[in-house]
């Protein structure tokens, strides 16, 4: 099913959780830009969620991905293992934060 699609929701499910447990579901909930009965059903199911923080990190990771490798492809191979180091490490941290 398309993610533009609706689907019709008929099923309830009730779910009696503390209030400490509910504003800590709200919260996450919140950061993820979802509300929390979807944000419950994403986790349930093992849906990847993205905070709104870790889709920023991503962005910064990426953009500096770019000018380390232009720096790489400008430079006159003095500073090629530097370079390829903080690659690997940005790579490995952008895979670490699930891209």
């Amino acid at each position: 099913m398309g993610t533009q699609e609706k689907r019709i929701k008929t099923s309830m499910v009730m779910v009696r959780v503390s209030p400490e447990d509910h504003a800590a579901l709200a919260e996450r909930a919140r950061d993820v830009n979802m509300t929390v009965p979807a944000y419950m059903v994403s986790c349930a199911l093992g849906r990847r969620t993205r905070s709104q923080a870790d889709a920023h990190i991503l962005e910064e990771l990426r953009r500096l991905g770019e000018q380390q490798r232009a720096l790489h492809a400008s430079g006159d191979g003095t500073l090629t293992a530097q370079y390829s180091v903080v690659l690997v490490e940005i790579v490995g941290a952008m895979r670490r934060l699930g891209a």
